[in-house]
């Protein structure tokens, strides 16, 4: 599928985190502090070696919680920001930050700037799991914060990490579903991989902590997938990011995978599939339309999701691509 929108993204680490989480280790994952004059040099940048198919470029800070750091350093990243979105650059700004950092005041900063965009790390809604992993803040909190981003005019962004200590996939389920009740415009999806050099990675070293293996954390997250579609919330990412998490060399544990969002995807799109069967008289040979936007995740790897069709309906698939949105037969 041909990139529309490429976010450009500036990592500011730990800053503003009023504690270190059990999974997290921000100078691992994130890097050095980016400097204001990068800004729009970088931005430059991005525009210059991106496709021509994109015509859309946020801007976006994410890393560290945002609304927590230095006001006057906040004030200097955002003004260059700004400037970027005045003159055309970009077209959104978005930034990331934790529940219990969303306030009146800083809401009031972020709209002078013209952030339009908040991703907050929820992570879970279960107090025992939140406790658990360090988060320093209730579900409650992370409530209260969704609603008032929502009342304030700006776009709502929920990341959850299922799989941390003490979660199960039921208690995953509920996020979702309270995540959903919130309504926000998207969601993220990351299932908890495991970092040496943090809290987490000695708890699992130990044997106190057992991360989801890859096959539990995809049917976790395709579970949790399922309740944001019902909802018509996109999700608009699965897995961590490798490019954005730096040194992969210091994963010691947990479901990284780099195909991770493709393998979930498709199995969703397998159900697609699988609900027009259902309504078909099934032939010993059938030809399914499939929009080529999609045909990697309809297919499926190494052709799991049409093998695993014919063996269920005994019938011998072949495809076509075309360029709607729904699959046909």
């Amino acid at each position: 599928m041909s990139k529309k929108r490429i976010t450009v993204p500036f990592f500011v680490p730990h800053k503003g985190c009023p504690n270190l989480c059990i999974f997290c280790d921000q100078k691992i994952q994130a890097g050095r502090e980016p400097l204001p004059e990068e800004i729009i040099p970088v931005i430059k940048q991005y525009r210059k070696s991106a496709p021509k198919s994109v015509t859309k470029f946020e801007l976006a800070f994410f890393g560290g919680s945002f609304t927590g750091i230095d006001v006057n350093y906040q004030i200097q990243l955002l003004t260059e920001a700004k400037s970027a979105l005045e003159s055309g650059l970009i077209d959104g700004i978005r930034v990331s930050t934790r529940p219990d950092l969303i306030n009146n005041e800083t809401l009031s900063l972020l709209n002078r700037y013209s952030v339009k965009t908040i991703e907050i790390g929820a992570q879970s809604f279960s107090d025992d799991v939140l406790k658990a992993s360090g988060r320093g803040h209730t579900a409650e909190q992370t409530i209260d914060a969704a609603e008032l981003i929502k009342k304030n005019g700006f776009d709502l962004v929920i990341q959850l990490l299922p799989g941390l200590p003490l979660d199960s996939i039921d208690k995953s389920i509920r996020s979702a579903e309270i995540a959903a009740e919130l309504n926000p415009s998207a969601a993220r999806i990351y299932p908890t991989v495991v970092f040496d050099g943090t809290s987490l990675g000695e708890m699992f070293k130990t044997g106190i902590y057992l991360p989801l293996s890859i096959d539990e954390a995809m049917e976790w997250t395709y579970e949790m997938m399922k309740i944001f579609r019902k909802n018509n919330i996109s999700v608009i990412r699965i897995g961590i990011n490798p490019v954005e998490n730096g040194n992969l060399s210091k994963i010691i544990g947990g479901a990284y995978h780099p195909s991770f969002g493709q393998i979930v995807k498709s199995r969703l799109k397998r159900d697609d599939m699988e609900k027009l069967f259902l309504f078909q008289d099934i032939e010993p040979k059938s030809t399914i339309l499939i929009p080529s936007d999609y045909k990697e995740e309809y297919i499926g790897q190494k052709r799991a999701n049409i093998k695993y069709l014919e063996d269920k309906y005994k019938t011998r698939i072949f495809y076509k691509f075309h360029n709607g949105e729904l699959i046909k037969i």
